[in-house]
């Protein structure tokens, strides 16, 4: 698994976005062991999070692989899913206020790479850790 952490100030008021690879297509992640082991190992940077006063919004991101599932019709419905999991883990076991959290799912429609290659398809797949300015209660 990888982990990518891009830093910049965009027009949106993103402050910071960590970008977590998903492992196949069509799964939420890879496992709940392997997203504890991500997680745990941003959770120095997580818990930072705690005393900076920003909103934070998890975004879920896929690839462009249409899933039709009875769990996920759809690929906003995986997206939403990666993105609820993640506040979930973080407002249990990073003791973030609930009300600072926010998830989004994207589906396919924010690519950080065209979806031409499996390689490609599997950076697209992913949650997003995106630091809000502005946006805390």
């Amino acid at each position: 698994m990888d982990i990518t952490i891009f830093i910049g100030i965009l027009v949106a008021g993103v402050l910071v976005i960590i970008s977590i690879l998903i492992g196949g297509s069509g799964s939420w992640f890879i496992s709940y062991p392997a997203m504890m082991i991500v997680l745990d190992g941003t959770m120095g940077a997580t818990l930072s999070f705690r005393k900076i006063p920003y909103g934070i919004r998890i975004e879920g991101h896929t690839d462009n692989i249409s899933i039709q599932t009875v769990q996920y019709p759809s690929n906003r419905e995986l997206s939403t899913a990666r993105a609820v999991n993640v506040v979930k883990y973080l407002t249990r076991h990073g003791r973030i206020a609930p009300q600072r959290l926010s998830a989004a799912g994207n589906a396919h429609a924010k690519p950080v790479l065209p979806n031409t290659s499996h390689a490609n398809r599997a950076r697209n797949r992913r949650v997003e850790i995106v630091l809000l300015k502005g946006k805390t209660k």
